[in-house]
């Protein structure tokens, strides 16, 4: 069967439900898939029947039958883990070795690498200014910002790492306040992924050539850990010619598989921790899948939706039929890590179902409340 059949290929138990057997001979036995103990990947996933994690699986075939029905030709995949066992996924117009681009989805990343860089002593606090260890991005005013509206003005001075992972830095937006409005925006975070990058020795703005730089110190410090095969390439949009854009932007483009999505999707669902080893702080794991303080203070609560680097439904604004523990990270292209800690559950699409205006693509709920149904202990 071709990897880019229509129905892709569950590969774990639907289609054998009546046979009641597994499908791969790398299974857990039926005893130890039952149980809801966590368990992480090797090289490859442990994959067990939706039952044996505690999930129905004709209703899984649905919501799978379901989701590619409304994909109809596009590509559309999903991989689905409970307690650190795959139970589903399926491909259509796409393979599980296709690495896409993430876009957004490194908004999350990087700050994860945030969270290391504290617990490591390279960036001190979270309420640190980042004109402290990155004073380069001073020089991105005028025609040396991003373009006419977007360039650096006196009061990112005051910008710190907490308000850039929160999306309230008003940073590079001239009539925006500094900590007081929420703004999904991209310099911000790709600034602050430099400015870690530079401590750890991996990037210099001025001669970006002549370093590792911010790719190969995710690779180091997130990636490897966790046994993912991501790759990159650096990004930059189209800007004016006089644009210091090596200074603001040039930041990596993480390019995933859809399992590669799964596990760092469950990096985030155990709090940073993997079998045993902690990657990323675990209190600050668990900060960023809650809405900050600082942005309750300042911020009004309609947008009260966004923790350090992910989307959140700590107050169901995103997802009123979905778990309040729930969260997401999201990029154009519908590229979507879906994480519930109260179900043990990640499910990662890469793409989703098509959405042109990004705020959809946040919000997508169909197939999560699908499966989420699914869900029987």
């Amino acid at each position: 069967m071709s990897k880019t059949n229509r129905r892709g290929f569950l590969r774990v138990g639907i289609g054998a439900l009546a046979a009641g057997s597994l499908l791969n001979s790398g299974c857990l036995t039926a005893r130890t898939c039952r149980s809801s103990q966590m368990i992480f990947p090797g090289a490859e996933w442990t994959r067990c029947q939706p039952e044996e994690a505690g999930m129905d699986g004709a209703a899984l075939a649905q919501a799978r039958d379901w989701v590619l029905h409304q994909a109809g030709a596009e590509p559309h995949s999903a991989v689905v883990v409970r307690h650190g066992r795959l139970v589903a996924e399926w491909y259509q117009g796409t393979t599980t070795d296709t690495q896409h681009p993430m876009a957004s989805v490194c908004k999350s990343v990087f700050c994860s690498m945030l969270g290391i860089a504290v617990a490591e002593d390279r960036i001190h606090s979270l309420d640190d200014r980042l004109v402290d260890y990155y004073p380069e991005f001073l020089e991105c005013t005028g025609e040396r910002g991003a373009n006419a509206k977007q360039f650096v003005t006196d009061k990112d001075r005051a910008v710190t790492f907490r308000q850039i992972a929160a999306q309230i830095s008003g940073y590079m937006e001239p009539k925006e306040p500094t900590g007081k409005l929420f703004h999904y925006q991209t310099f911000g975070m790709a600034t602050m992924m430099h400015a870690i990058a530079k401590q750890y020795g991996y990037y210099d703005a001025q001669h970006p050539e002549l370093k590792a730089a911010d790719g190969e110190l995710i690779a180091k410090k997130l990636r490897d850990p966790i046994g993912a095969t991501w790759g990159w390439r650096y990004m930059n949009f189209k800007f004016p010619a006089t644009a210091k854009n090596e200074i603001f932007m040039n930041y990596p483009h993480l390019l995933m598989t859809t399992p590669d999505m799964a596990r760092l999707g469950h990096l985030w669902l155990n709090e940073g921790q993997w079998n045993g080893c902690s990657v990323i702080p675990k209190k600050f794991q668990r900060a960023a899948v809650r809405v900050p303080e600082i942005t309750k203070a300042s911020v009004p609560p309609e947008d009260w939706k966004y923790g350090y680097g992910l989307w959140v439904n700590e107050y169901g604004r995103l997802w009123p039929n979905l778990p309040r523990d729930s969260y997401t990270a999201a990029g154009a292209g519908v590229r979507l890590i879906w994480v519930c800690p109260s179900l043990g559950l990640v499910v990662a699409q890469n793409p989703g179902l098509p959405e042109k205006k990004f705020d959809n693509v946040v919000t997508q709920s169909a197939l999560l409340e699908r499966i989420t149904a699914a869900c029987r202990s």
